[in-house]
């Protein structure tokens, strides 16, 4: 009991520390907390993920902390993304997507592996609802994300946007029908 006591409240000194040095200025610091990051995630579990995304997700909506709270994020998708993009695509990917939104999806999508996959049908659909709203930024944007994406991505996201362009034209016909 006195070890569950000691580790509970030593975890609850580390995650705020792993969360502060993921988004340092100094590459060595952001290297050695995503190591710390990823032996916390082997030792206690992805739960550690969640923890720190819960933290990092509400300090975006601080101004004056959105810029290193993105840094910290996406370091996060770098050493668990299957785990981070759960969590981070419904929050940067709810139409409209704004700029900061579209950056942070651009971000994200350099360092996602293939678990990315998994959620480009969805931000290709708010996209598209964002270049309704706003055709020439939301075009932008879909284009930047675009060029960010892996290769491994690209044929799925060419596919979907392919889909989504062909049901939105069918759409559109059948209205025009009736």
């Amino acid at each position: 009991l006195i070890f569950l006591l000691t580790f509970t409240s030593g975890f609850s000194v580390v995650l705020p520390a792993v969360q502060k040095a993921l988004s340092d200025d100094s590459p060595l610091v952001i290297s050695v907390a995503t190591t710390l990051l990823d032996n916390l995630c082997k030792t206690m579990s992805n739960k550690v993920v969640e923890d720190i995304l819960g933290n990092l997700i509400r300090l975006l909506k601080v101004e004056s902390k959105k810029e290193a709270a993105l840094r910290a994020v996406t370091q996060v998708a770098s050493v668990r993304p299957k785990y981070a993009l759960r969590i981070m695509i419904p929050v940067f990917s709810r139409a409209p997507i704004h700029m900061f939104e579209a950056n942070a999806l651009v971000e994200i999508s350099k360092v996602a592996d293939e678990s990315l996959q998994l959620y480009i049908g969805t931000i290709v659909e708010n996209f598209l609802e964002t270049i309704e709203e706003e055709p020439e930024t939301g075009r932008q944007y879909l284009q930047n994300w675009a060029l960010a994406l892996p290769a491994s991505s690209r044929q799925s996201f060419l596919a979907e946007l392919k889909e989504a362009l062909v049901d939105e034209t069918n759409s559109e016909a059948y209205r025009n029908d009736a």
